[in-house]
């Protein structure tokens, strides 16, 4: 993935519990996520809604559904499929 990394507070995915201490853009060289920007966990592939404290939640159904229709987000999914042979939900 391209851009930076941006440590944030240490925080746990709300689903697999993998620890989350970093942030990086898939296409900007230098940007920080906003609150309400979609995360993907790098433990199991969830996908995840920055707050406006660079940590995540558990996404709407609403959420969801715009999240799993976006192809950077089903990009993000699938490299870490592969990456740690894993099937997302």
């Amino acid at each position: 993935m391209k851009g930076r990394a941006f440590l944030i507070d240490d925080f746990r995915c709300p689903r697999c519990g993998k620890l989350l201490d970093a942030s990086s853009h898939m296409d900007a060289e230098d940007a920080a996520p906003d609150a309400g920007d979609f995360s993907v966990c790098i433990g199991c592939a969830s996908v995840l809604v920055f707050n406006d404290r660079f940590t995540v939640r558990k996404p709407t159904d609403a959420e969801l559904a715009i999240a799993l229709a976006d192809k950077d987000v089903c990009r993000a999914r699938q490299m870490i499929e592969r990456m740690m042979g894993i099937k997302c939900d």
